[in-house]
C-alpha cells in the first residue's frame, strides 16, 4: 500500500500492482480515497492488512502468511454516487496531479435547488402574512405555524442532498431529515386529536383552556418532536457521519455516506417513528372527518397524511432499490413534492380562507 495526503485533505491509498504472481511496485492502482475524518476512522482496516501471499515472492498461494487476515469481498460500487465532472488531464496513470473542478453539484440539483428556493420563499412569505394579518392568535394557530416551520425545513433538507457526501451533509442528512417531517406531523397530529375530541361542537363554542391551551398544545407537539429525535441522535453516536470517495480514478467522484452499503437502509429506518405519527394522524383525521372544526380542516389534514405516504413510498423503495446515481435524486425530488404538497393543503387553503372572509366583510 501507498497512503499518501492529497491536495483536498484526503488520503489516497494504492496498491501495488500484481503481475504473473509477483508484486510489480511500479505501477500502484488506486484503491480508495478517504476523507480526513474517514481516513482516522477506517484507514487502520487498509494500513493493517497482509495479503495471504509471502511478499516479494512468487504467489501460488502454497506460501500463506500464518498472520494474514482472512480477504473478504468488499462492497465496490459499479457507478457514482453523484457525478462530479473535472477539467484538467485525464490520464489515469498519473498519481499526483492538479485537477479544477468544473461545478460543485450535479446537473439535476441545479434545477431542484431553484425549485426548492422558490418554495422555501413562498412557504416564507405565507408564513410571515399570516403571523401578521390571522386574526385569531389562540386555540392551534399556533401549530398551523408550526406546520408551516416543517414545511420550510423540508424544502431546506434537500440543499443538504444537493452536494455530495461529506462529514457534515451525512450528518445533516441524518439528523435532520426525519425531525422536519416530524414538526408538520406533531402539529397536524395534534389539530387532529383536537378536532375529533371537539367534532360534536359548533365551531367557535369550545373554549382553549387547561390542556388545550395554545402553549400546552405547541408543548405537546415539541414533546413529539423531541421522541423522534432521539432516534438520530443514537445514529449519530453509535456511528459518527463520516464519508469515503470510492474511485477507480482520480477524475471521477465516487463519495458515499458510511456505512455505504447500509446508510440508505438506516436513511428509512430512522423514519418509523415519522410513519407511526403519520399513521396516527390519519386515523384520527379520519374519525374527524364529518367536523366542521377550522372549516373541515380535518379532511386535507387527511389528505396531506396520504399524500406524504406516498411520496416516503417512492423514494423508500428507490433510494434502497435502484442505482447510486438515482437515489439522492428520488430524496430530494420527493421532499419537494411533499413539502409543495402540504403548502397547498394546509397554509395555502388557509390564506385563501382568509382572503375570502376578508372580501366578504
Amino acid at each position: 500500500y501507498k497512503p499518501m495526503r492529497h491536495v483536498d485533505n484526503t488520503y489516497e491509498v494504492y496498491l501495488h500492482n500484481v503481475e504473473n504472481g509477483r508484486l510489480n511496485p511500479a505501477v500502484p492502482v488506486l484503491y480508495r480515497t478517504y476523507s480526513q475524518s474517514a481516513f482516522s476512522a477506517h484507514g487502520s482496516d487498509v494500513l493493517n492488512f497482509q495479503s495471504a501471499c509471502a511478499s516479494d515472492d512468487g504467489c501460488g498461494c502454497n506460501q500463506a502468511n500464518p498472520f494474514a487476515q482472512p480477504q473478504v469481498a468488499d462492497f465496490i460500487p459499479t457507478e457514482p454516487r453523484n457525478y462530479l465532472k473535472y477539467n484538467g488531464n485525464n490520464d489515469d496513470t498519473l498519481v499526483d496531479r492538479v485537477l479544477t473542478i468544473a461545478y460543485q453539484i450535479p446537473v439535476w440539483a441545479i434545477a431542484m435547488g431553484v425549485l426548492t428556493g422558490l418554495g422555501l420563499l413562498v412557504t416564507g412569505i405565507v408564513f410571515i402574512y399570516l403571523v401578521i394579518a390571522y386574526p385569531v392568535r389562540g386555540g392551534t394557530s399556533v401549530l398551523g405555524y408550526l406546520t408551516m416551520i416543517g414545511i420550510m425545513g423540508i424544502y431546506a433538507i434537500n440543499f443538504a442532498f444537493f452536494w455530495h457526501a461529506t462529514d457534515a451533509t451525512c450528518g445533516i442528512r441524518r439528523f435532520l431529515m426525519g425531525v422536519v417531517y416530524t414538526i408538520v406531523f406533531a402539529s397536524l397530529l395534534v389539530k387532529a386529536i383536537d378536532n375529533w375530541r371537539f367534532a360534536d361542537y359548533e365551531y367557535g363554542n369550545h373554549q382553549y383552556r387547561g390542556l388545550t391551551n395554545a402553549c400546552t398544545l405547541f408543548l405537546i407537539a415539541l414533546g413529539i418532536v423531541l421522541i423522534q429525535c432521539i432516534i438520530p441522535i443514537q445514529w449519530l453516536i453509535l456511528v459518527p457521519p463520516t464519508a469515503t470517495k470510492w474511485t477507480k480514478s482520480v477524475v471521477h467522484d465516487y463519495w458515499w455516506c458510511d456505512p455505504h452499503d447500509e446508510y440508505d437502509v438506516g436513511l428509512v429506518l430512522s423514519f418509523i417513528f415519522v410513519n407511526f405519527v403519520l399513521l396516527l394522524t390519519s386515523i384520527f383525521a379520519a374519525l374527524a372527518w364529518d367536523s366542521e372544526s377550522n372549516n373541515r380542516e380535518s379532511r386535507w389534514i387527511l389528505v396531506s397524511a396520504i399524500a406524504t405516504a406516498g411520496c416516503f413510498l417512492v423514494w423508500m423503495i428507490v433510494t434502497t432499490n435502484a442505482g447510486p446515481v438515482y437515489r439522492d435524486p428520488a430524496v430530494a425530488i420527493a421532499n419537494f413534492v411533499n413539502a409543495t404538497l402540504l403548502l397547498m393543503f394546509i397554509p395555502l387553503r388557509k390564506l385563501h380562507l382568509l382572503c375570502v372572509a376578508k372580501n366578504e366583510k
